[in-house]
This record gives structure tokens, sequence and C-alpha cells, in this order.
């Protein structure tokens, strides 16, 4: 299972053979123009994955759990992800495909984060 960072840079550099170095950068790259599409307010897909959209999410009351008093919440913005029919399809299958962590060797990538 990839749990952080590190070990998804692990299973990159294992899957598709580039060094750790390399790895991170591509990877910071990916996340960077993901974050910068959505600052913007657009939509970012991810191929196979699925797509990541900004929803706006009205003022409402909420309650204080302390002290049970009403609590006005702020207008504010999140990040949906709506997963591609192939992550779903993946997702409910009955057998566990194998995967680049079954191998028992993985180049350490913690010092390249």
């Amino acid at each position: 299972m990839v749990d952080d960072k590190a070990g998804l840079l692990d299973a990159i550099s294992v899957r598709i053979g580039l060094l750790c170095p390399q790895t991170a950068s591509a990877v910071e790259i990916i996340v960077a123009l993901l974050k910068a599409t959505l600052q913007r307010g657009e939509s970012g897909q991810v191929v196979s994955f699925g797509h990541f959209t900004i929803q706006p999410k009205d003022p409402r009351t909420g309650w204080d759990v302390h002290t049970g008093q009403a609590v006005l919440i702020t207008p504010r913005k999140v990040v949906t992800l709506i997963g591609s029919m192939h992550l779903y399809d993946l997702v409910n299958r009955e057998e566990i495909l194998p995967t680049c962590l079954d191998r028992e060797h993985q180049p350490p990538c913690m010092g390249h984060l």
C-alpha cells in the first residue's frame, strides 16, 4: 500500500525504471500543474483515474460541539474527485492485481523528497 509521498515515489520508480530524483521531479511537476489548474477554478483530469473539480459551498449553520451554539460556516470552495470508470472497475474487482509494490526490493526515495 502506498501511504505517503515516499511510497508513491518508490512505486513509480520501480514501475517505470526511473531514478528517484527523476521520479520526484516528474511527480512534483504533475502535482504543480494540477494545483495551478484548480487554483484558476478549472477542472483537472488524470486519465484512467478521474477528474478533479472545484465546487462552491454556500454559507451554512453548523454547531459548536463544545458549547452547542450555532456557528456560521463561511462560504468556501472544495475540491471533488470524480473517479473514472476505469478506477471504479479496478476498485470493484474481486481479484487483487499485482503491483510493483509486491517486489522485494524497491529503491529508497526518502532522501529525494
